[in-house]
């Protein structure tokens, strides 16, 4: 049951998730506005709202004007449910702080998606980060450490930042990025900081020299700061 229960969760994580990725970049209404069809702007109805089960049954198709449904919807409905499912059975601490680290993962491949596809790192994801990393923190008594790390981490950044700035005289992070790690930051423990910047930074600019990626054109830091949180959080 407890299993079940999981991946529900997980599900509607990602559906909710999906959408905020999806409008944040058209300007469209994400709080209370109804959902409708993104091509043909029809409102949908309970039973095709239903996460991953709906995009199966109408087979990744509008049943009214017949257009694909954006892919984002399964992938991440069904990657979040994935995730909650290993963190639930893989996570160390009790089943609350296994449904934390749940959250944090699946909120990292949303933004994933987002930042790879739009180099748009959504307030409300990273702000539920921030949300679920205090309340952990205020439940493991470990609240002060925590947000000495944040601010750490996001003080780390904009100095960074500002030196880019100073040097380059062009920006290369954006406050996306300072918001993210100070809200990584949150949990992690002072220490973590700075090695989880420097696997960050590693990362970027081993991508950046891969890919050839000519100079003026930027390369999103997001993924990087996910995947250096990711690396402290596994061998702490």
């Amino acid at each position: 049951m407890l299993t079940v229960l999981t991946a529900l969760l997980g599900l509607v994580q990602g559906s909710l998730f999906a959408t905020i990725v999806l409008r944040l970049p058209q300007a469209r209404p994400i709080g209370m506005a109804r959902s409708v069809c993104d091509a043909c702007g029809v409102r949908l109805v309970w039973f095709e709202l239903v996460p991953l089960l709906s995009w199966g049954w109408l087979r990744g198709r509008c049943r009214r004007c017949g257009t694909t449904i954006a892919l984002v919807h399964p992938l991440l409905e069904a990657g979040s449910m994935l995730v909650w499912i290993a963190a639930l059975y893989l996570a160390p601490g009790d089943v609350p702080e296994r449904f934390a680290w749940g959250f944090l993962g699946a909120s990292t491949l949303a933004l994933l998606w987002s930042d790879f596809a739009d180099q748009l790192l959504p307030d409300l994801i990273v702000g539920s980060i921030a949300v679920v990393g205090l309340t952990r923190a205020a439940t493991l008594q470990t609240l002060n450490e925590a947000v000495g790390a944040s601010l750490l981490a996001g003080s780390l950044l904009l100095l960074v930042r500002w030196a880019f700035i100073r040097l380059r005289k062009r920006e290369a992070l954006g406050f996306g990025d300072v918001k993210l790690f100070a809200a990584l930051g949150l949990w992690m423990q002072p220490q973590q900081i700075g090695p989880a910047l420097l696997i960050a930074a590693l990362a970027t600019l081993t991508v950046a020299l891969a890919a050839r990626v000519q100079p003026q054109r930027e390369i999103p830091f997001g993924p990087g700061l996910l995947l250096g949180a990711w690396i402290v959080f596994t061998i702490a």
